[in-house]
């Protein structure tokens, strides 16, 4: 059993950990998504509330997901719409439904 619920300034360090224990596991991360992770918080972009956490039973953060904001450039205007960043899962925590929640 999961929560899911909105990560708050003093998950950061533990989301900062997932993040690159999740992505070091992939071929082509470049070790920088954690950076990334916390530079995107710090813009106008941010949206606190689409900033999402996966919680265990126990309070450990198994997972992370945040939507933001961006404005893309069309005939009739810009449209401001939301870009979904990759998903974040502990390893130890792979295909246990944590991305589907």
């Amino acid at each position: 059993m999961y929560t899911i619920r909105q990560e708050r300034p003093a998950d950061y360090e533990d989301v900062y950990q997932l993040v690159k224990r999740s992505f070091a596991t992939t071929a082509h991360s470049d070790g920088t998504e954690a950076d990334y992770l916390n530079e995107l918080r710090g813009k106008e972009t941010f949206i606190p509330e689409l900033s999402l956490v996966a919680e265990d039973a126990e309070g450990s953060i198994v997972g992370q997901i945040v939507l933001y904001a961006t404005v893309i450039a069309t005939n009739d205007g810009p449209v401001t719409s939301l870009v979904l960043s990759p998903i974040s899962v502990r390893p130890d925590r792979f295909r246990q439904g944590i991305a589907r929640a």
